[in-house]
């Protein structure tokens, strides 16, 4: 396994690192066992978040009787003072620590919510706060617009951030690069195109890992993981120097084909006239055909304030979208399906 020290934070972290999602439709007693085998490949780096409901928990359980072999970040999508101070509390408590050694800004979307978390009273001065007291290690942040993680990397000296990156998403590679010259920790996420890469020999997982492991601007490779098997094919591709790089090239061009529909969540369809959340839809879609977790999609779009069938059809959202998506046509794909009893 190769190690990097992860930007400004001077933490000593795995290429591979385990992300906490999957977890979600497990039970705490399955999580150890796929724990153990990364461990014993190298993997020291586990991610979570607040609003992974239950990751936190089973992942604290976990590591309780070797905390000290791993890095653990995890991450709130708090934006006020008041609310990060709480959930910073309840990451210690679910995760059965004392310190965490990254706390992230979640899913920044928007510069009025990074003005917000940056501001006196906002989610950014108890994390500082936080680190002041010992209880957090770093401060990193994470997004998935590109040119917003830049904006939020000149507004603050954070140690380390995170960004979407696949063999679906190369257009994210500069912000990475920019992000690794300023000394910040690069930390890519959704590896895998929220499962666009795997399902099929056509989108094999491991060329997909295999880009990313391979592109030097990317510090820690961020794999959801739930089964003993996917940890050990995915420390297969890091801890192997099998060359893929020509079927790499080639799955790249057929990607980028096949993902015409595919939403890259940078949020230049928004705002829509009518307050969709366009962008958190087409998320919610993901967990529910590719992570296996439908019910909680579900429930999570039940609650939504303005659901999908609230569109007026008027097709702003598509002349802003880079990508030239149907989003009008997906949008009520979605809402059927979300909608099912």
């Amino acid at each position: 396994m190769e190690y990097r020290v992860l930007g400004k934070s001077g933490l000593k972290v795995s290429r591979l690192g385990f992300g906490g999602i999957p977890i979600q439709r497990k039970n705490i007693r399955e999580v150890r066992p796929v724990l153990d085998v990364l461990k014993e490949g190298g993997v020291n780096f586990i991610d979570s978040a607040r609003a992974y409901t239950v990751s936190e928990g089973f992942i604290g359980e976990a590591i309780k009787h070797d905390r000290k072999d791993w890095i653990v970040a995890t991450k709130s999508m708090a934006r006020t003072y008041s609310d990060m101070a709480r959930d910073i509390d309840i990451s210690l408590s679910e995760l059965q620590t004392d310190y965490i050694d990254i706390y992230q800004l979640h899913n920044i979307k928007s510069e009025e919510e990074m003005d917000k978390v940056l501001a006196p009273g906002g989610a950014l001065e108890a994390l500082v706060e936080a680190k002041k007291a010992g209880k957090i290690r770093a401060i990193g942040v994470t997004t998935h617009n590109k040119d917003l993680l830049k904006k939020l990397l000149a507004a603050y000296d954070f140690e380390t951030m995170m960004l979407p990156l696949n063999l679906v998403e190369t257009d994210k590679e500069d912000a990475f690069i920019h992000a690794q010259e300023l000394g910040v920790g690069t930390i890519a996420m959704k590896p895998l195109a929220g499962g666009f890469f795997g399902e099929n020999r056509e989108f094999p997982a491991d060329v997909a890992l295999y880009y990313l492991k391979n592109f030097s601007a990317v510090d820690v490779v961020l794999v959801g993981m739930a089964e003993v098997n996917e940890a050990r094919q995915n420390l297969d591709i890091f801890n192997s120097e099998v060359d893929l790089a020509a079927k790499m090239e080639a799955l790249k061009e057929k990607a980028s084909f096949a993902a015409r529909e595919f939403c890259r969540r940078c949020g230049y369809c928004q705002p829509c006239p009518v307050g969709i959340g366009i962008p958190t839809i087409f998320v919610l879609e993901t967990y529910y055909d590719r992570y296996g977790l439908p019910g909680w999609a579900k429930e999570r779009y039940k609650n939504l304030t303005v659901k999908a069938d609230a569109c007026q059809e008027c097709g702003l959202c598509e002349t802003r979208c880079p990508y030239g998506l149907p989003i009008r046509r997906k949008l009520k794909e979605v809402h059927r399906k979300l909608s099912l009893k």
